[in-house]
Formats: C-alpha cells, structure tokens, sequence
C-alpha cells in the first residue's frame, strides 16, 4: 500500500488540475468535505498546489515518479 493507492477512491472523472469544488461535485459531498480530502491528499503526497483561482487553491496529482513513492524503488532501498 502507498499513498497513491488514495486515488482508487476517486472517481476518473474529476479534472487535472482540479478545485475542491471539482472535487466536491464527483463525490457529491459538501466543498467542505472536499476541502478535508484534498488536505490529507495533499499531506499523502499525491497532490500539490499548483496555484489559485480566486480564493480558491488549484491542485494537480502528482505521479509516483515525481513524488518518489515507486514502490519498486521504495523496496530496492530496503
């Protein structure tokens, strides 16, 4: 299990880059609760903020080789 295995729980349709607004309306729940996964996404390292619309923060997913969470990898080190 990694970080990036968080994703299987989003649906394939939400936007890259993306808005907790974006987010909300995939998971049909409140921008509110879409704020409290994009920051524990954001925590996971699967997420960055690329930058703001408005108030709002825009988020891109960040790939396994950008992050250094390649489990191949992660392994070989141990």
């Amino acid at each position: 299990n990694d970080p990036s295995d968080l994703w299987q729980l989003i649906p394939p349709t939400l936007p890259d880059p993306f808005e907790t607004s974006h987010l909300a309306s995939v998971l049909g729940h409140s921008r509110w609760f879409a704020q409290k996964i994009a920051y524990c996404l954001r925590q996971s390292g699967v997420i960055t903020a690329v930058g703001k619309n408005g108030n709002s923060l825009v988020y891109s997913r960040l790939t396994p080789r950008t992050t250094g969470l390649d489990n191949r990898a992660m392994a070989a080190r141990l």
